[in-house]
């Protein structure tokens, strides 16, 4: 701020009536040298000695039930009215995980890194999904531990990994996780159904009906079942495992059995 050979910078540098930061911009950018914008913040507050600012703390509170489903609503309106406006895919796949909404979740990591294949943002909720599959994969492992020792398992942890695979097109394991809940709890209509659907997507039809069926069993009116075998029944000539006929085959438990009272895990 000393005085030039350039009489205009040195009226405009010089002049106490303009702020510091003023000057130093004004006098960069007349002689070409400005300096950069940290620089000139850093300087500014050590002549004037501002304390620095305190950053806000980051709220990591866990969103309710209802803020997730607001938010996820509101990133799909955003997602089809700017299909290219990256934040709502991110917003949408981060609300779909915490969901549990694995397929949206995949398909807004898509449209996503279609836009920026290198997401920070993305790459964070990616790196989430690893540690939810992994930890529900520790539970289910823990779960059985516990059960073969006379302990408690709880079903939504098998459901929960069984949708996590199924989203990723990994059947096979799957099945394996639903076997397992059919095993510990018969009379379990999604742990049929969801099986039935893992076998109806690796072409498996027998098996596909076989589960669907078992699954009216406990809920006779069961739409997703019926129109699954009607659908097999009419078109469905893929089962890999035999070359029997698709017919509808009868189920393990006879209706009206003592053993036919179920639940559901899941609200309809």
């Amino acid at each position: 701020l000393r005085p030039t050979s350039d009489a205009k910078v040195t009226l405009t540098t010089c002049n106490p009536k303009y702020s510091a930061k003023t000057r130093l911009n004004v006098q960069g950018v007349l002689v070409d040298t400005k300096p950069l914008k940290t620089s000139i913040i850093r300087v500014v507050k050590r002549i004037f000695k501002e304390p620095e600012k305190k950053k806000q703390p980051v709220d990591n509170k866990p969103k309710t039930y209802a803020e997730l489903v607001a938010a996820l609503k509101a990133a799909r309106k955003a997602a089809v009215e700017d299909p290219a406006n990256i934040d709502s895919h991110v917003s949408r796949a981060q609300a779909s995980l915490a969901l549990g909404l694995y397929d949206e979740m995949l398909e807004a990591i898509r449209a996503a890194e279609f836009i920026n294949p290198k997401s920070a943002d993305i790459t964070a909720v990616k790196e989430g999904f690893a540690a939810k599959r992994k930890q529900l994969q520790d539970k289910v492992d823990a779960s059985l531990k516990d059960i073969g020792a006379g302990g408690n398992m709880d079903p939504m942890v098998f459901l929960e990994l069984g949708d996590i695979h199924m989203a990723t097109g990994d059947y096979g394991s799957a099945i394996k996780v639903y076997d397992q809940l059919v095993k510990m709890m018969p009379h379990t209509v999604e742990a049929y159904c969801y099986r039935a659907a893992a076998h109806d997507l690796l072409g498996q039809d027998k098996l596909a009906i076989a589960d669907y069926q078992q699954a009216l069993v406990y809920d006779p009116g069961y739409q997703e079942a019926l129109q699954a075998i009607e659908r097999i029944n009419n078109g469905g000539e893929n089962d890999s495992t035999t070359g029997a006929s698709n017919a509808v085959t009868e189920p393990i438990v006879k209706p009206g059995s003592s053993q036919t009272h179920s639940y559901r895990l899941r609200p309809q």
